[in-house]
C-alpha cells in the first residue's frame, strides 16, 4: 500500500522528505528551505491538491474549509448554492472528497432529467438526402456520382458545450484524483448518461457558456467544471509526474476572487474597472511594461490602482519591500497619491513615502472570516480605494 502524508498550507516547518522537498520547489507549491541539521523544512504554501512522489501519496489541505476554498474560486458567488449539507461534509473530510462530493451533487441536479441537448451542424456523406446538398463539396469528393451525398444538416444531439464541459470535468476527476467506490460509481453514472458527447482537448481554450433559462439548472455544475478543467484558477501538472497531480493556485484563487468582487461593485459606480491591464509601459518608449492586477477610471484618467498579495503577515515591520517598490511605481505612473496593497492576512496602515506625495495602502483581507463578512469587508474597501480617488477632483462616490 502506498505511503500518504499529509501537508498544512497555513502550517510552518513541516518536515519533507528530499525528492519531496525537490518536486513541491519545481512545482512552485511552497518554500523548501535546508537546515543547519540537514533537515528539509516546507513552508508558505501557494498550492493545495495532491500529487505522487514515487509511491507516495502527498495531501496538501488548504487552511481555510473546502466550502470557502469553492466560494473563493467561484466566478459567481450570487449563484453558487450547492451546500455542505447536501454531501454531508465535516471539517475532518479530505478536501479532494469534499471537491468530487460537490461535483457529483451539482451533477445530480443537472442531470436528473437527462442530457440537454441542442442543435449542431453536421457536414457528412450520406446516401439519403436530408437538409442541405453542400453541391462544391459534391463536385470535389463525387464528380459525376450521384451518390453519396455530401449533405450538411442540423442534427439535435446532447454533443453541446455544456455537457462537454461536465464530461471533461468528470474524466478530470477520475483520472488524476483518489477517489471512494461510490464515488467512481455515480462519476461512471454520468459517464453513461452523457453517451456521445466529446471531451474538451487538453489545449483547446474553454467554452465561455452563458447561463440561460435553457440551461439555469445546469448553473452549479458548470461552475463547478469551469473550476476543474483549469477555468478559475485550476493548476494540473503533466511531466514526470503525469496524471497524478492535481494542484489549485490560490494565489491566482485570491486574485480572482478579488476580481470578480471589485468588478461586480463597481458596476453600481461611476467609475470603469479594469483587471491585469496589458499593453502599457512604464516608460514613454514602451519598453518596460507594467500590468497592476486592479485599475478604475474615470473617463480616460485613472483614479484607483490596487495589488492582491496571497501572502500573510503580522506587523508591519514585515511588509515585503518589492511589493511596496512595485506599487509606487504603479502610482507614479499613473499619477495617483494612493494605491492599495491587499493581502490575504495582515493588519492595515498606511507607508507615506520619503520625498513624494504618494501613500501605499496596506490592508488585509481575512479569509477565514464567514463569506458575508468578507464580502462586506471588500465592498467597504472598494469604497475607500474610489473615495481616495475621489480626492483627486473626481465626483464623489
Amino acid at each position: 500500500m502506498a505511503d500518504q502524508v499529509t501537508l498544512v498550507e497555513g502550517d510552518r516547518d513541516q518536515h519533507v522528505t528530499l525528492e519531496l522537498g525537490k518536486q513541491l520547489q519545481r512545482l512552485g507549491v511552497c518554500q523548501v528551505q535546508l537546515t543547519q541539521e540537514g533537515e528539509l523544512l516546507a513552508s508558505n504554501f501557494s498550492k493545495i491538491g495532491f500529487l505522487r512522489v514515487g509511491d507516495t501519496l502527498v495531501q496538501i489541505r488548504p487552511k481555510v474549509s473546502i466550502r470557502k476554498v469553492l466560494q473563493l474560486l467561484s466566478p459567481s458567488l450570487e449563484h453558487f448554492d450547492i451546500t455542505e449539507g447536501q454531501i454531508g461534509i465535516t471539517d475532518s473530510e479530505d478536501w479532494t472528497f469534499a471537491l468530487v462530493g460537490f461535483f457529483i451533487a451539482a451533477c445530480g441536479r443537472a442531470l436528473a432529467r437527462g442530457p440537454l441537448h441542442g442543435y449542431k451542424l453536421v457536414s457528412e456523406a450520406g446516401n439519403l438526402v436530408k437538409g442541405r446538398i453542400d453541391f462544391s463539396r459534391q463536385l470535389k469528393r463525387s464528380p459525376g456520382r450521384p451518390i453519396p451525398v455530401e449533405i450538411d444538416f442540423d442534427d439535435f444531439v446532447p454533443n453541446i458545450p455544456e455537457n462537454q464541459m461536465l464530461l471533461t470535468a468528470l474524466e478530470r476527476l477520475s483520472t488524476r484524483l483518489p477517489l471512494a467506490h461510490h464515488q467512481k460509481r455515480a462519476l461512471q453514472e454520468f459517464r453513461f448518461k452523457l453517451t456521445g458527447v466529446e471531451t474538451i482537448p487538453i489545449h483547446q481554450r474553454i467554452p465561455k457558456i452563458e447561463i440561460t433559462t435553457v440551461n439555469e439548472h445546469y448553473r452549479s455544475a458548470l461552475r463547478m467544471a469551469e473550476l476543474i478543467v483549469g477555468f478559475q484558477g485550476m493548476d494540473t501538472q503533466a511531466g514526470d509526474l503525469g496524471s497524478d497531480s492535481f494542484l489549485i493556485d490560490m494565489e491566482k484563487v485570491f486574485e480572482k476572487y478579488v476580481e470578480n468582487r471589485f468588478r461586480f461593485l463597481a458596476q453600481d459606480s461611476d467609475f470603469t474597472f479594469r483587471a491585469q491591464g496589458t499593453g502599457e509601459s512604464l516608460d514613454r518608449g514602451g519598453f518596460v511594461g507594467i500590468r497592476p492586477d486592479y485599475l478604475w477610471f474615470h473617463g480616460v484618467k485613472a483614479v484607483g490602482i490596487a495589488d492582491a498579495k496571497y501572502k500573510a503577515f503580522s506587523s508591519e515591520s514585515q511588509v515585503p519591500n518589492s511589493d511596496v517598490y512595485q506599487m509606487v511605481t504603479y502610482c507614479t505612473r499613473y499619477g495617483l497619491r494612493d494605491g492599495f496593497l491587499i493581502y490575504a492576512s495582515s493588519p492595515s496602515f498606511t507607508l507615506e513615502i520619503e520625498e513624494s506625495p504618494i501613500r501605499v495602502q496596506v490592508r488585509g483581507v481575512d479569509l477565514s472570516e464567514e463569506i458575508q463578512a468578507l464580502e462586506s469587508h471588500l465592498r467597504s474597501l472598494h469604497k475607500e480605494i474610489l473615495l481616495a480617488g475621489a480626492t483627486a477632483g473626481i465626483a464623489t462616490v
